[in-house]
């Protein structure tokens, strides 16, 4: 949990610096905001690892005290709300398909909400997040208004979901820790 936390912490920290840089989080030509993330996951990706990240201040540095045998998974998932309707981002439609299957919310065994059947892909870099963000973005629902040619008319959860697993024989979960951004 003390990971979490200091993760969590690191982002917001990040986020309120690119946010005052930044007049709008939902340009698509703005990449300050995912830019914040993109640090933090690199961060956390490279804990434990020996090769040191290059960095583009001192203050962008992300230090992490991890046990030696502990190693980290990060899953993320992008879905839309789109007209009542949960879609996932990462799922092409099928050809000849004009929609994307509409998912729907479920409940653990705890209670707790989640999309079934949402995608969620492995990243082992901030590259390849930010490779599934863009992929998500092509796929967005859009519609233009007086106003606003490209609109999304869509709210978008960009979700990160990590794995502390402890390294041993065999590996074991400590935790898991999700992050959830909405209109990214």
């Amino acid at each position: 949990q003390a990971d979490e936390a200091q993760f969590k912490n690191t982002l917001l920290k990040q986020l309120r610096e690119n946010e005052k840089r930044s007049s709008s989080l939902q340009n698509t030509t703005n990449q300050t905001w995912f830019e914040a993330v993109c640090r933090v996951l690199e961060g956390l990706l490279s804990a434990g690892s020996s090769a040191p990240r290059p960095s583009t201040a001192a203050q962008d540095r992300i230090i992490l005290d991890v046990k030696p045998n502990t190693k980290f998974s990060v899953w993320v998932s992008f879905c839309e709300i789109y007209n009542e309707n949960i879609h996932d981002l990462l799922e092409v439609a099928p050809s000849g398909v004009p929609r994307r299957p509409a998912l729907r919310l479920a409940q653990d065994a705890n209670s707790n909400a989640y999309v079934k059947d949402l995608r969620w892909v492995q990243v082992s870099s901030a590259e390849e997040a930010f490779r599934v963000v863009k992929l998500g973005r092509r796929n967005q629902s859009f519609s233009s208004t007086r106003l606003n040619q490209l609109s999304s008319r869509s709210h978008s959860i960009f979700s990160i979901r990590i794995l502390s697993i402890e390294d041993d024989d065999p590996p074991r979960v400590l935790t898991i820790s999700e992050l959830c951004l909405c209109d990214p």
